[in-house]
């Protein structure tokens, strides 16, 4: 499969069309799911757009984990080209670790 946009958050229709399917909106991801979400972003090689609106990223069982997990995700990635984290309650550190693992990544 080729699969080049992937919406699991709120629908935003940018910059792809809004891909058919459900939306995880308002869902919470569990840590377990979202580090191994990460841990295919970091080798994928086909998905360039990944739109995880509102779901909680960090709201799971290991927050700190899992965005460990996406900043390095991010900085070994070199397919995606949009990533939509909105609606999600970061905070510092997994901020950081988005900011840490996009300063590595020049296609974002």
């Amino acid at each position: 499969m080729n699969l080049q946009a992937l919406e699991l958050g709120v629908p935003t229709g940018k910059p792809f069309p809004k891909p058919a399917g459900h939306s995880l909106s308002s869902h919470p991801a569990t840590s377990k799911g979202a580090i191994a979400l990460a841990d295919a972003l970091a080798v994928n090689k086909t998905l360039e757009y990944l739109g995880l609106s509102k779901v909680s990223l960090c709201d799971s069982g290991s927050p700190d984990e899992v965005m460990r997990h996406f900043g390095s995700a991010l900085s070994a990635n070199r397919t995606l080209k949009s990533l939509n984290v909105s609606g999600n309650n970061l905070g510092n550190f997994g901020a950081t670790q988005l900011f840490k693992g996009l300063t590595e990544n020049f296609c974002l």
